[in-house]
């Protein structure tokens, strides 16, 4: 799309269509995309053969026995696959083999508070959190792998991930023990160290890009943004027992300054992020999740947040 790849190169212009759709645009965008959705059903053909030849693809880019892999992904678009929820978890899990680890994004799904964004963001009421039930707004596959035997999902109450295979249980066991969602002791930041890879399927991976925010968590109070968190209370119930959390969130405010595509442009050039398409459906790949978030640091510390365009007024002195 032409209009992305001006934004892969002028980040300000995203970053300046973002803030005019949040603050004028959007309610108006909703009732005809509606309408549109209505009165527009595309015809989509199912592409059968789409499994065996992402797996040929996958052994070209590097094979992912024995290894983490995060999957994101869209059941929407891979419904044209002819595959339910399970059977494409099962060849997820073909493909890590018995001592790889499948994993995804499986963030919870809390009721939306009508809060103004804005830099003092106020603190939302608490969340309630349950892994064993509380749905995961990232798909359908999440939903499916949460509720297989075996699967373990973090007791963080925020950007969740969920696990099956042998790494699992050490991935989540000192989860609780952090206070934000990609920084030490995460998930997240487990996986980036054992150089996880990501697959991204029926889904462009600007818009799935959760392994930059590890390096932003890294970095703490280095990061060089002021005001970058707000406090967040959680009640989290799990086996009966009932705790409270209170973590550090990003401010939704910041969500206006991304740059996604531009994040993504420079991913493919530093030869990081591989994207592309079979039988029409979008796949994309990270061969190592360690990589990069030291690219992400390296980028940061040379005055270039690569996923966000800040005004300097809101950057640390």
């Amino acid at each position: 799309m032409f209009i992305r790849k001006i934004f892969a190169y002028i980040p300000q212009l995203e970053v300046c269509s973002r803030i005019l759709y949040k603050d004028y645009l959007r309610k108006r965008d909703s009732k005809i995309e509606k309408k549109y959705l209505k009165d527009h059903v595309p015809e989509q053909k199912e592409v059968s053969e789409f499994f065996n030849k992402l797996a040929d693809k996958i052994g070209e880019l590097n094979h992912c026995r024995g290894e983490i892999l995060i999957v994101h992904s869209s059941m929407d678009a891979l419904e044209r696959a002819g595959k339910t929820a399970d059977e494409i978890l099962d060849f997820l899990t073909s493909l890590t083999g018995k001592d790889g680890t499948l994993v995804m994004p499986a963030y919870p799904f809390y009721m939306p508070q009508e809060i103004e964004l804005k830099f003092d963001e106020e603190e939302e009421p608490v969340k309630k959190y349950n892994p064993k039930i509380t749905p995961a707004w990232t798909g359908g596959l999440p939903n499916a792998m949460c509720g297989r035997p075996g699967a373990l999902r973090s007791l963080f109450p925020n950007n969740t991930l969920v696990a099956i295979g042998k790494e699992a249980e050490c991935m989540m066991e000192h989860n609780l023990e952090a206070d934000v969602s990609h920084g030490e002791h995460s998930a997240w930041k487990y996986c980036s160290d054992r150089h996880a890879k990501i697959l991204y399927l029926g889904i462009e991976p600007f818009h799935a890009l959760s392994l930059i925010h590890i390096a932003e968590d890294m970095l703490d109070e280095k990061w060089p943004v002021k005001g970058w968190y707000k406090k967040q209370k959680y009640v989290i119930h799990y086996n009966g027992q009932t705790m409270e959390k209170e973590c550090r969130v990003r401010k939704r405010f910041w969500s206006r300054y991304l740059t996604e595509q531009y994040c993504a442009r420079k991913l493919q050039k530093a030869g990081l992020l591989f994207i592309g398409d079979i039988q029409g459906i979008p796949i994309a790949f990270i061969n190592d999740c360690n990589k990069v978030t030291e690219f992400v640091l390296d980028s940061v510390k040379k005055g270039d947040l690569l996923f966000y365009r800040i005004p300097e007024r809101y950057l640390r002195q």
